[in-house]
């Protein structure tokens, strides 16, 4: 196994920032500069500040804090069931051992992990061994210490309806048991949720579609245990460039997802949308499907410079995003001018049908970050 000890934990270097905060504010501070006057609360200028700091964050600084804030507080009301969930992984060849029959519960059926619950009180290893062990028929058995590779990640399940009865899942922490691939390719096991067939599936492809596991909690967990953690994929990528989104526009940490969500759980919008004000809905939709030759000229044109892109460090990624935005924008714009277009007419439709929202972060940008199936994907749901 290779080892990495060269980076610091995400949530060391965090804290490292706070203290250094802190004590460059406690230097500056003195009674004697203190007015008699009364003081002022200014919120605006207060998130202004929480702006700029959440500017100065890495990427991944950014992402990590999020995801903790908002999984403890997003079912925060919910009388949710506590406990905890295994991954089993085998740790060398970065692979985990998941579900792949359970589409019908939850959005991200085809990655449950295998593991059992702890309703309430500390973890009972005993219990989570006996789980897996009946899980997996038997196949499975858990006899080392789970403690070794526990993760601090809170993270609520993804509500499923079942029996048509809302269930809200647990508040999970995540146990990463280490186990040898080779033993096995696959098993069955049933519960009351019926029959479970469980494959090993590289871990990279797993957190490029799974809600629970993402990878900045991944990575984090490989540099708090000492692990070399494989290179992000492409797709992992795309969700990196889609939070950066966030990183330059939300106020607080718990408004993560307010501009990625349109990249990364996109809904086709009502075709209403589409319609720029001063012409009909079908013109807008005409001058969408002109656009549509337009853009794939161009993405083709501008496919070396994304290459360059996604070979780009996660934390240069917004940089590097900016800049591929603006050749977007460059071209499109020439397009626009040289053309005699009216570009409110062209370019509403462009950002609603790539977005499915009304207000959202520029075509320029979204068109940046997606690939061209997905670009075409989209704006082919509206127009056919």
């Amino acid at each position: 196994m290779n080892f990495n000890t060269n980076n610091k934990p995400i949530a060391a270097k965090i804290q490292d920032r706070i203290s250094t905060l802190i004590t460059n504010i406690s230097k500056d501070f003195s009674l004697n500069k203190l007015s008699k006057s009364p003081a002022r609360f200014n919120t605006e200028k207060l998130n202004w500040f929480n702006r700029e700091y959440i500017k100065m964050l890495s990427l991944e600084e950014f992402c990590l804090r999020s995801f903790n804030l908002i999984n403890n507080k997003k079912y925060q009301d919910l009388n949710l069931r506590k406990g905890v969930y295994i991954y089993l992984v085998d740790i060398e060849e970065q692979k985990i051992l998941t579900n792949n029959e359970l589409t019908k519960y939850g959005q991200d059926g085809l990655h449950y992990m295998l593991g059992g619950g702890i309703d309430e009180g500390e973890v009972e290893t005993q219990t989570l061994k006996r789980e897996i062990f009946e899980e997996s028929d038997g196949k499975i058995e858990v006899d080392q210490n789970l403690a070794k590779y526990i993760t601090t990640a809170n993270i609520t399940a993804t509500p499923y309806n079942r029996d048509q009865i809302d269930y809200h899942g647990k508040q999970m922490s995540f146990w990463f048991y280490p186990y040898d691939s080779k033993k096995f390719e696959s098993l069955n096991s049933a519960d009351s949720f019926g029959k479970y067939t469980f494959h090993w599936y590289k871990l990279s492809k797993v957190i490029e579609t799974n809600t629970h596991l993402t990878f900045p909690i991944w990575k984090e967990f490989c540099e708090v245990n000492d692990i070399e953690c494989f290179e992000p994929t492409e797709r992992i990528k795309t969700q990196y460039m889609a939070w950066s989104l966030d990183k330059t526009r939300i106020t607080t940490l718990d408004e993560f997802g307010l501009e990625s969500d349109c990249i990364l759980k996109y809904k086709t919008p009502d075709k209403e949308l589409i319609k720029w004000k001063k012409i009909s809905l079908e013109e807008s939709i005409g001058n969408l499907k002109e656009l549509l030759l337009v853009l794939k000229s161009f993405f083709e044109k501008l496919e070396p410079q994304r290459r360059v892109l996604l070979e780009s460090q996660i934390n240069n990624l917004p940089m590097a995003l900016e800049s591929h935005t603006k050749l977007w924008e460059d071209e499109l714009k020439t397009w626009i001018n040289e053309n005699n277009k009216d570009a409110g007419s062209y370019f509403w439709p462009l950002r609603t049908a790539l977005s499915g929202k009304s207000k959202s972060p520029s075509p320029f940008e979204i068109l940046a970050i997606l690939d061209w199936e997905e670009i075409e994907k989209r704006i082919m749901e509206i127009v056919k």
